[in-house]
């Protein structure tokens, strides 16, 4: 990676930063809702904010993507889009109520199910492409192809379509990219703090993308993992320490969704999919969560 100086590091960020509001407001101006994916996560939103509870059997005619279990419906989803959303839409519902909204009109839900999408998908996205601007600096790129790279990333991929829309799919890979950042950064530096603070942040925003979509566990391994690659020559002091920071971060994520299970489903280890409603989504049904062993005549 280069070495830049203070002011360079300085011009870099506000280039970054005009990036993020760029493709920020350029998620932000669509607004999807109403489908089955994104009312499924907004319905676990609206239980937790009205009635305390991750039973959605007030509001699951709305969507078919739920879980039945022990007679109560609830998301299928993976929960952490919902909980990142869910500050903003508890602290949106007073400010609508004061503008004369009802939270509960359909008029509020539709704000409100904007609100949730906006911070909980767009700006982490926009977030994102604004520290690929900034990985692609330090691993050697000019300004103009680091630039190029990341707008192309937000305006030029599915990534715009998702980051409009209240799905895991931007969110996990935002989380990705953010923890490829930070496990950048720990090249540029073996100060003890600094090391126990990006380890820290590789493990929370590694495993946040897999407690916002489960099939983005092995990526999150992956780059934990490459976190541990990077600091490996620098002895064994510092790799424990690093591991231990990414342990740190990872274990917050994975006492989410284990309590979230256990409250939800009666163990651990027992996900959403598991409990779909007799003749829904039959294909879930074989090998994990659908996936099984590659088929030559699917391929065919």
């Amino acid at each position: 990676m280069t070495a830049r100086s203070p002011e360079t590091r300085q011009h870099a960020a506000v280039r970054a930063f005009l990036i993020a509001v760029v493709l920020f407001v350029s998620f932000a101006y669509f607004y999807q809702g109403g489908g089955w994916n994104q009312n499924s996560r907004f319905d676990l939103v609206r239980s937790l904010i009205e009635q305390g509870t991750l039973r959605i059997d007030s509001y699951h005619e709305n969507t078919g993507d739920k879980a039945l279990y022990q007679g109560h419906y609830y998301s299928d989803k993976a929960p952490g889009l919902a909980l990142l959303a869910l500050p903003a839409v508890a602290a949106m519902r007073p400010v609508l109520a004061t503008a004369g909204v009802s939270p509960g009109s359909p008029r509020g839900l539709v704000a409100l199910s904007y609100i949730a999408t906006v911070f909980g998908v767009s700006l982490p996205t926009a977030a994102a492409c604004a520290c690929l601007f900034l990985l692609a600096l330090r691993l050697g790129s000019s300004v103009s192809a680091s630039a190029f790279g990341a707008i192309a990333t937000g305006l030029a991929t599915p990534v715009w379509a998702w980051a409009t829309l209240l799905w895991g799919h931007a969110l996990a890979g935002a989380c990705l990219v953010l923890a490829l950042a930070a496990a950048a950064m720990l090249q540029q530096t073996q100060d003890p703090v600094r090391d126990r603070f990006w380890g820290f942040v590789v493990g929370l925003t590694a495993g946040w993308a897999t407690v916002s979509e489960y099939p983005a566990a092995p990526a999150s391994a992956i780059v934990a993992i490459l976190a541990l690659t990077v600091v490996w020559p620098s002895g064994r002091q510092r790799r424990w320490r690093v591991a231990g920071s990414v342990a740190a971060g990872a274990v917050i994520c994975v006492m989410v969704l284990l309590v979230y299970h256990r409250a939800a489903f009666g163990s651990s280890l027992h996900l959403g999919y598991s409990y779909y409603q007799a003749g829904a989504f039959p294909w879930m049904t074989h090998g994990f969560m659908g996936l099984t062993y590659p088929k030559p005549d699917v391929m065919l």
